[in-house]
């Protein structure tokens, strides 16, 4: 329901970067992992004309901000991220598998830092999400809260014996996504 801003200009109340922070949720039985394959996000529209390259990755936390370091990343070249229209898209990425219980990041940066030409992605300033927040980066404030929570959903495959193999958004006539994942021998959405 609301739109922000990431790759502007590297300087104080702007976005070079933003962060969601994400609690995992493998609580079945032992498992004391999480297999994560991808992040759905919402685009919106970017402002003027972005030329640069958009980078998804996943990061540990570090004392309530990204640690730095990604686990997993994917780089979109300037035209793979102009071909996203508006609305949700899936990253896929390598395999990753992460601590059951344990906070991470969803960071989104850009090769760019330009006010006047950047991407915008979604988020939600009201219902948020209880166990995560949203942040931004800038090199004068470092990492800053932002109220709300981004627009997400994290790809996942709880590690036990028959758990969920497979995943696939489809898009209904009007563009909303459906989410299928095979769990055991159930189509599950």
């Amino acid at each position: 329901d609301a739109t922000v801003a990431f790759g502007q200009d590297d300087a104080s109340g702007k976005n070079v970067k933003l962060a969601q922070k994400f609690l995992t949720i493998a609580e079945k039985g032992t498992e004391t992992k999480q297999k994560v394959h991808g992040i759905v996000l919402y685009k919106r529209a970017d402002t003027g004309n972005f030329e640069g390259t958009v980078t998804i990755s996943i990061e540990s936390d570090a004392s309530g901000s990204p640690d730095g370091t990604a686990l997993v990343s994917k780089t979109y070249t300037k035209e793979q991220w102009q071909n996203i229209g508006v609305g949700f898209f899936q990253s896929n990425f390598s395999e990753v598998e992460l601590d059951r219980e344990t906070s991470y990041w969803i960071v989104i940066s850009s090769t760019l830092s330009d006010d006047t030409n950047h991407p915008n992605i979604a988020y939600r300033n009201a219902n948020v999400y209880t166990d995560g927040e949203i942040k931004f980066f800038n090199t004068p404030e470092g990492w800053g809260v932002i109220t709300g929570d981004l627009a997400f959903y994290i790809l996942t495959e709880i590690l036990e014996e028959g758990g969920v193999t497979g995943h696939h958004v489809a898009y209904k006539v009007n563009g909303d996504p459906v989410f299928f994942k095979k769990a055991g021998t159930t189509i599950q959405y």
